[in-house]
């Protein structure tokens, strides 16, 4: 990556932590609409404490990372998600993802739920 590459990338980190934390849907959209948003920042938004529940809302809708299992993941895994996003979301996630979530100390007891029951609906256990 060159000098001005390395710049840009270290700009771009330094608007999203900033922009992550605004509750405007102007914002949000506006941060979106960066071409240069990658995966790996999209994780950074999820899974930081904070990031508001509407930011997570406009994360899991983008066509961008709607299909991105980490990012998907982390957002369920995030408190600050609208429960009916992380509802929404459990219902496409692997079987093995969701295993993972009904292990995991952080995630809300909803989700849980919800993760268990996906799980015994595929499997036809429940």
């Amino acid at each position: 990556m060159s000098l001005s590459g390395w710049a840009i990338a270290v700009a771009i980190r330094c608007v999203i932590s900033v922009f992550r934390k605004m509750n405007d849907p102007m914002v949000i959209w506006a941060l979106w609409q960066k071409p240069r948003l990658r995966e790996e920042d999209a994780l950074v938004i999820a899974v930081a404490g904070g990031t508001p529940g509407p930011v997570l809302q406009a994360l899991a809708e983008d066509p961008r990372f709607s299909a991105r299992p980490a990012v998907q993941k982390a957002i369920v895994q995030n408190r600050e998600t609208p429960p009916s996003t992380s509802l929404r979301i459990v219902q496409g996630l692997s079987t093995p993802i969701l295993k993972e979530l009904t292990r995991a100390p952080q995630v809300s007891q909803l989700v849980k739920v919800a993760a268990l029951r996906t799980i015994e609906a595929r499997e036809g256990t429940g």
